[in-house]
């Protein structure tokens, strides 16, 4: 399932108006290799810019207390039922930014206030579930904090947070990094991950230097 849906904005529930060996020296025979014996050749060890696949960090967020139910499971998913969800994010970069990070995670609040907005003691349901309109009923009269989405489970939740992570680092950071993947967990037994790199993620050897902000930087 996809996160968007039509109608009401995601999340927001309907007629309702409030809602991250260095090898220091390789080891170095004693001295002069004995003729016949067989030497190893050491490749180049210099490091170019950045690695080939690119830098990563993660960061998780945890302690969302939330409810849902899966209305088409012919088993006991059709139930409401609840966990206490986390979510782990990771980014990727091939250029690290003026800090040398490739994301700063002091500046997530904003993500971190989206996934409280939105599974932080509430009730989550699809938009296509037949009491929808009780669901509604108990919201209004203060029994639940209904929000109503696509899809409700792990998977598209995964899905849902990589696309409000990836909106903001493209507002914010011009391509020059990403969140490449979202692990959604359930608990302690139980998760889902959605994987993709965004389209619009520079490749290596492009930076955003017309980006207001962007400073690459350069290692001491």
């Amino acid at each position: 399932g996809r996160p968007a849906m039509h109608g009401p904005r995601e999340g927001v529930p309907r007629r309702l108006d409030s809602w991250r060996h260095a090898t220091d020296g390789l080891l170095q025979p004693p001295g002069p290799i004995p003729a016949g014996t067989m030497s190893l050749a050491v490749p180049d060890m210099a490091e170019s810019s950045s690695p080939p696949n690119g830098y990563s960090c993660s960061k998780s967020f945890e302690g969302f207390p939330c409810s849902h139910r899966q209305w088409r499971h012919p088993g006991h998913c059709r139930f409401v039922h609840g966990y206490s969800r986390s979510f782990t994010c990771w980014f990727r970069a091939h250029q690290l930014d003026a800090h040398g990070f490739v994301v700063d995670f002091s500046s997530l609040s904003a993500l971190r206030d989206q996934l409280r907005q939105q599974f932080d003691h509430t009730f989550l349901v699809n938009a296509d579930d037949p009491l929808l309109d009780t669901w509604q009923r108990l919201h209004d009269e203060g029994a639940l904090d209904l929000r109503v989405m696509t899809n409700v489970g792990m998977e598209a939740s995964a899905h849902l947070v990589w696309q409000w992570a990836n909106a903001l680092l493209r507002e914010r950071e011009g391509g020059r990094c990403c969140c490449q993947r979202v692990e959604a967990r359930e608990n302690a037994l139980n998760a889902a991950c959605f994987e993709a790199l965004p389209g619009w993620f520079l490749p290596c050897g492009h930076r955003p230097d017309n980006h207001a902000g962007y400073q690459p930087w350069e290692a001491p």
